[in-house]
């Protein structure tokens, strides 16, 4: 019961972070034109709020595609970080409408309690970073990182210059930057590949 407690009281600190941090932020908006098979299917948006040293993250992603049948997919993920550490973390799943996926992620002392789809866990780690500041920056020197859709561990490997492998669970997602922030992300699917590549501002 007290567990329970807690994990609501980390929840509303933090709403109030939110509240009080980002009212003066300086803000960054990154959007990624997803292709499959060469065919426009969707977008994904990045974006983040700084101030001092309190960071929030959106990540949005819709994608409309036609694999076996045809698929609506809108996927959504938003965290906190307090002194580039991961505070808390929500990210869910939709497939035509209905929830698949639901991942809470709070941290709690020197550890992190996690729930995915109703069951929860601890991560005993006191700090991590989440794989959503990498939209935005380079992951140099960087060989771990949090899956905020997932509640697992990701494997960075850099490959060549800017370019690097996310690997999950046998899954490798290619990631190719410019200028510091990331440029293009492959996805690979046993029945599909799917590419985002960064819009450019005109």
């Amino acid at each position: 019961m007290k567990s329970k407690v807690y994990f609501f009281r980390i929840l509303v600190i933090g709403f109030f972070v939110q509240l009080i941090s980002f009212n003066y932020a300086e803000g960054q908006r990154l959007t990624y034109e997803g292709f499959l098979k060469g065919e426009k299917v969707g977008e994904l948006v990045a974006e983040r709020e700084v101030n001092d040293e309190n960071v929030k993250i959106i990540i949005q992603t819709k994608l409309d595609a036609q694999l076996i049948v045809k698929i609506k997919l809108e996927l959504y993920s938003e965290s906190t970080y307090i002194n580039q550490s991961l505070f808390q973390a929500s990210s869910t799943a939709k497939v035509n409408g209905q929830l698949k996926s639901d991942v809470q992620t709070v941290k709690y002392g020197n550890e992190y309690q996690v729930e995915v789809d109703g069951k929860k866990r601890t991560l005993a780690h006191s700090e991590l970073l989440g794989a959503d500041l990498f939209y935005f920056e380079e992951p140099k020197g960087i060989k771990h990182a949090y899956a905020l859709s997932s509640g697992e561990m990701i494997e960075i490997t850099e490959t060549a210059n800017q370019t690097y492998y996310f690997k999950r669970n046998g899954k490798k997602e290619f990631h190719k930057y410019s200028e510091g922030v990331l440029d293009e992300l492959e996805i690979n699917h046993k029945l599909f590949t799917i590419t985002f590549k960064l819009k450019k501002e005109l």
